[in-house]
């Protein structure tokens, strides 16, 4: 009777089936562990806008510049400069940062002049797939949003993502 050879292969297949599976559990622990980094850069007027007063509009300088990363094991974090001109709590001078509050983000400014009531701008919520932001000011029927053209758009946008009701008005 003729006897096979054995190969490298057949002598040590289990071998090498572990080591490809420790390589495939080490790639998919890495993309849920690494952050994905993404860089942020808007800076122009944005338009205050309110759900109730179809009239209301207030134009605003931005400046959002920083680097936005996202991981699916970590919390979302954004790093950077964060200024609303005309916002209390957001200007240049009041250093306002974000800070991660489940989907959402806290503005906490280091001014003293915001200390007791904190700044107007309260929640931000940012969307990395459509690069739009939503910014709830204190008065929940006022608020902000970069990367939403017209003002219908932005108002169900907002109204959606913070759970508010919203009609148009005819």
């Amino acid at each position: 009777m003729q006897e096979r050879e054995e190969t490298f292969f057949s002598k040590h297949y289990k071998l090498i089936f572990g080591l490809a599976f420790v390589v495939i559990f080490l790639n998919i622990a890495l993309y849920f562990l690494v952050p994905q980094q993404k860089t942020v850069q808007v800076s122009g007027v944005v338009t205050e806008y309110s759900l109730t007063d179809s009239s209301f509009a207030r134009e605003h300088e931005v400046e959002i510049d920083g680097f936005f990363m996202n991981s699916i094991a970590l919390e979302d974090t954004f790093t950077g400069t964060f200024v609303i001109e005309g916002l209390r709590g957001t200007e240049r001078e009041d250093k306002a940062e974000l800070l991660q509050d489940g989907h959402t983000w806290k503005v906490v400014s280091q001014s003293e002049n915001t200390q007791s009531d904190g700044p107007e701008a309260a929640v931000v919520r940012y969307d990395k797939e459509n690069d739009v932001w939503l910014i709830a000011l204190r008065d929940p029927d006022h608020f902000l949003v970069i990367g939403v053209p017209t003002r219908q758009a932005a108002c169900w946008r907002y109204a959606e993502a913070f759970g508010l009701a919203y009609q148009p008005e005819a």
